[in-house]
């Protein structure tokens, strides 16, 4: 994860985006990855899938508008990145989110 995680988590609890957004620059000296894969789900989706995972923590005991504003804050930064940030639909077969990947990760030259 990078400060993405942070500005989407963080926003959807009302942490003004600006602040998050110049703390992350001072934090991460303005460093960008060159791919962001962002394995994006449905949070409807997200949440059944979870409910069958032992393994839970205080942020998927969160009510479903928390998991949707996340999920929005996610998108937007799909938006304010086009360059180098990639959304691939995970509720695709396993073999198409694995194929969808490998094609990404082709085009930028990574494999």
């Amino acid at each position: 994860r990078y400060w993405f995680s942070s500005y989407a988590y963080q926003s959807s609890e009302k942490v003004d985006k600006a602040i998050i957004v110049a703390v992350s620059k001072i934090a991460t000296k303005g460093l960008m990855p060159d791919l962001v894969l962002h394995y994006d789900l449905a949070p409807e989706l997200a949440m059944v899938r979870k409910m069958n995972c032992d393994d839970k923590d205080r942020y998927d005991m969160k009510e479903l508008a928390f998991h949707s504003r996340v999920r929005d804050a996610y998108l937007e930064l799909s938006v304010k990145y086009p360059d180098f940030w990639r959304v691939i639909d995970v509720s695709q077969s396993i073999p198409k989110v694995l194929d969808d990947s490998l094609v990404t990760l082709k085009e930028f030259g990574l494999i």
